[in-house]
Order: structure tokens, then C-alpha cells, then sequence
């Protein structure tokens, strides 16, 4: 696996301080909440924090596969 999960971890959290700085930006200038999406940076951002949200999902799935073959190889050298 590429990256471990405390870095996705700390990605994500810069990535929301990011586009929570958007927002503001975005909500002093008196854009709704239903407009940001036509804002381009916005959904750039928002891209970013999704994106590193489904690599974090995406190293737990690798985590519990590789537990799991952990556990099978375990149960067979046991027998």
C-alpha cells in the first residue's frame, strides 16, 4: 500500500481546512450553500476531500483483507 492511513488521515484534514476556507470565502461574498457547486475551486476541493476519502476507505478494505488472510493462514499451519 502506497500511503498508511495516518497520512490519508492527515491529507484529509488539510484538504477540509482547505475548502473550509473556500466556504468562508464563499459565504462572504453571500453564495448559498446550493451555488458553491457552480463555483469551480469549490468543487475542486471538494473533489480533493472526497478523493481522500475513498483512499482511506480503500486502505481499510486492504487492512481487513490482509487480517483476514492473516487469520486463514494462522488457522491452517495450526491444523
Amino acid at each position: 500500500m502506497g500511503l498508511n492511513k495516518d497520512t490519508l488521515e492527515r491529507q484529509l484534514a488539510i484538504a477540509t481546512e482547505k475548502l473550509a476556507g473556500r466556504v468562508q470565502e464563499l459565504d462572504e461574498k453571500n453564495v448559498t450553500a446550493e451555488n458553491r457547486r457552480h463555483d469551480s475551486q469549490w468543487r475542486q476541493l471538494d473533489a480533493s476531500r472526497r478523493a481522500v476519502i475513498n483512499r482511506i476507505s480503500a486502505a481499510e478494505a486492504v487492512l481487513a483483507r490482509e487480517a483476514e488472510c492473516a487469520e486463514r493462514k494462522a488457522a491452517a499451519s495450526a491444523k
